[in-house]
């Protein structure tokens, strides 16, 4: 550290302005740091609280829906035969499945010819199919791979749906047209028209039959269904069942039963998220006699309002069914530490016998236990609504404690240069004086009967 002594009067300049500074500074300085972190502290535990609401919402607001109480669980006791899958809400029960024909597209194919890479023949090809059409223009130069190509990559057939592929064999090779969609009702329609004065187009797209457009059939509980396709979805309501393979002696039992399992985990990520919920807020708002800390919103008057609410939608009644139900009704209780814990046998019952209810409870519009709690919660945590008001609050008590600091900064830095100029100026009278008494004294010295050593 750099020292200046002063050559008056001795003394370290440098050292006694820092001391007299720093005297005033220093505790100034740890007050401005005391409450900037007590402010970054609260905006910190605000932050905190805002993250725990937020997902705390996302697991509660499923449960508005009644799809959350509706899943359907399916099974097929033979998959090689069908798959079955089941929509939200539909009706348990068991049918018996037996596949007496997969449906397939029908195949058209040309007329052999003996060279590939030969012209075809000028003029256009119209395909339709189930009433939509679309045309591809053939040029004099053509071969049979080249029309494929045209088919293939047009865009009118990209909705259209066909396909087109060279099959060789020993006699020669074929164009085969292929519809897209399976069933009787998608056959393919080939018409060709010669360019004028040639019938060479015509003669080679004279089609035949390779193979026949077929529908499915199924037999649901003895009743015959035919289909199109073989993805079947009016058969059952709400079941839509993949034919796989045919075999009509055997049959599959399709049984579709409640997802308990689905509701249960809905309504448990929604207990887990309020008791994490729950435990941010007590540790922000607690005391820790371990730690000896206490937390950044400790009797903070708007959490204590905010739990206040959130306790009290727990233990309120609800219109359900033909009276009121509370939360506990259905095994969900408050434990001594504020978070909620499940007795699975009441809700085990409760879903198994009481589903509509339970149902209602949760979903209710505008009353219900979901919108009501949400409500309460919004207040807080939307934007624009009192956590935010809170954190712009903070923000400003920040900048303007900023804005203090910096004040008492420069006027630290003015007083520091006031006392180097008073103590320069010091110094300077000191040594001025040194100067005279030492001018005397040799004046002194140098009188006749001067005392001599």
């Amino acid at each position: 550290m750099l020292t200046s002594t002063g050559l008056g009067s001795g003394l370290n300049i440098n050292a006694l302005v820092d001391a007299l500074v720093n005297a005033q500074n220093a505790p100034k300085q740890a007050q401005f740091n005391r409450e900037q972190a007590v402010i970054n502290a609260e905006i910190s535990a605000l932050g905190s609280l805002k993250s725990g609401l937020s997902k705390f919402v996302d697991k509660l607001k499923p449960l508005s829906e009644t799809d959350a109480f509706q899943g359907t669980s399916i099974k097929t006791s033979n998959e090689d035969f069908i798959e079955a899958k089941a929509d939200k809400g539909t009706v348990p029960g068991s049918y018996t499945v037996s596949v007496e024909q997969l449906a397939r597209s029908q195949k058209q194919g040309t007329q052999t010819v003996s060279d590939v890479e030969a012209a075809v023949g000028e003029g256009s090809l119209k395909f339709t199919v189930d009433g939509d059409s679309f045309t591809v223009d053939v040029s004099a130069e053509d071969d049979l791979k080249d029309v494929v190509n045209k088919i293939n990559e047009s865009e009118d057939n990209k909705e259209k749906g066909v396909t087109a592929t060279i099959i060789n064999s020993d006699a020669g090779a074929k164009l085969v047209i292929t519809s897209k969609k399976t069933g009787i009702a998608n056959n393919v329609t080939v018409e060709a028209t010669d360019a004028a004065g040639s019938s060479s187009l015509s003669n080679t797209f004279n089609m035949t039959e390779v193979q026949a457009a077929k529908d499915s059939v199924i037999v649901v509980d003895g009743l015959r269904k035919t289909s199109a396709s073989n993805t079947v979805e009016d058969a059952i309501d709400g079941i839509t069942i993949d034919l796989k393979e045919a075999d009509a002696a055997k049959t599959t039992t399709i049984t579709v039963s409640q997802d308990k399992d689905a509701t249960k985990k809905s309504i448990k990520e929604f207990v887990d998220a309020f008791n994490d919920m729950s435990k941010t807020m007590k540790g922000l708002s607690h005391y820790n006699a371990d730690q000896k800390t206490a937390g950044a919103l400790q009797g903070d008057a708007m959490l204590r309002s905010m739990n206040s609410q959130i306790r009290n939608t727990l233990s309120s009644s609800f219109s359900a069914g033909s009276g009121t139900v509370q939360l506990a009704e259905f095994g969900i209780t408050t434990k001594r530490d504020g978070t909620l814990e499940i007795d699975d046998d009441i809700l085990d019952k409760a879903i198994d016998n009481d589903l509509p209810k339970l149902t209602e409870f949760f979903t209710k519009e505008d009353t219900g236990f979901v919108a009501k709690m949400t409500e309460k919660i919004e207040v807080y945590s939307k934007t624009g609504g009192i956590l935010d008001n809170r954190d712009e609050s903070l923000d400003g008590k920040l900048d303007r404690l900023q804005d203090q600091k910096d004040a008492f900064g420069r006027k630290m830095s003015s007083l520091e240069d006031r006392l180097r100029k008073q103590f320069n100026a010091m110094d300077s009278i000191v040594g001025s004086l040194n100067a005279q008494q030492n001018f005397l004294s040799q004046r002194l010295a140098s009188l006749p009967g001067a005392a001599r050593s």
